[in-house]
């Protein structure tokens, strides 16, 4: 996939030619998969058939169970600025970047038709999932993934979530940090979700790397934090951080 294509081409049965079709014949545009994360049963089903009009209700169900193994991640941050150095010298600024994951899981899902979960490929579902004529893994059954394991049917082997921090000026295109973050999840069968929280820490003194703002004495010096997935598009986030 190629960042200017809909993330919806990540789920069952979605094609380019599908969404063109649903769409009335004009480019397909981005859907927004964490507004279709946290919608109740009903209003996601009547989304999913406005938005992918063509296909049908066991097909929407097959969608819709995949959309919620996508995991909501909460991002929250804090900065702090010290001077360091001895007191009879020159000091340097340094910034503190403190950041705090919580991520998020169904632990199972049924289909909400009501019927069995999705059946990926051993029952109807269109010619997306023939796997005579289609080269997709469609064998992976969503809701039964462990808790870290990507629902990626275009990669040609297991694919496991992988999310980076990233902490950059964009004013100058100029990178501060960056970190993979890994999230340790144990599943609690009696809760229907499952979660985790991480921690990751940015501590900058380069003053090259400080935001141009600070380095100019501006009062607002800001950088921006983002997170990006390796495996999913269209979950990555993006958040200023004032210093």
């Amino acid at each position: 996939m190629w960042p200017h294509e809909s993330p919806l081409l990540m789920l069952p049965h979605v094609e380019n030619e599908l969404l063109i079709a649903s769409a009335g014949g004009n480019p397909p545009t981005a859907a927004a998969l964490p507004e279709l994360m946290v919608l109740e049963d009903i209003p996601l089903m009547d989304t999913l058939a406005r938005t992918l009009r063509t296909l049908n209700s066991n097909q929407l169900a097959d969608v819709a169970s995949v959309v919620r193994t996508y995991p909501i991640i909460d991002m929250s941050h804090s900065a702090t600025m010290n001077q360091v150095g001895p007191a009879d010298m020159s000091t340097t600024n340094k910034v503190t970047v403190n950041v705090t994951l919580k991520w998020t899981k169904y632990a199972y899902r049924p289909a909400t038709n009501g019927d069995s979960p999705p059946n990926n490929g051993t029952g109807t579902g269109g010619k997306n999932h023939d796997n005579t004529n289609h080269k997709r893994i469609t064998t992976i059954e969503p809701w039964k993934l462990p808790p870290g394991q990507a629902y990626a049917e275009r990669f040609r082997k297991q694919a496991n979530e992988g999310w980076w921090l990233v902490l950059g000026d964009p004013t100058r295109n100029r990178l501060a940090g960056l970190q993979r973050v890994a999230f340790q999840v144990s599943q609690n069968t009696a809760s229907p979700t499952v979660t985790a929280s991480v921690k990751a820490k940015f501590e900058i003194t380069d003053p090259a790397l400080l935001p141009a703002q600070l380095r100019d004495g501006e009062p607002t010096p800001h950088w921006c934090l983002y997170l990006m997935s390796d495996v999913y598009v269209g979950l990555d986030q993006q958040q200023d951080v004032a210093v």
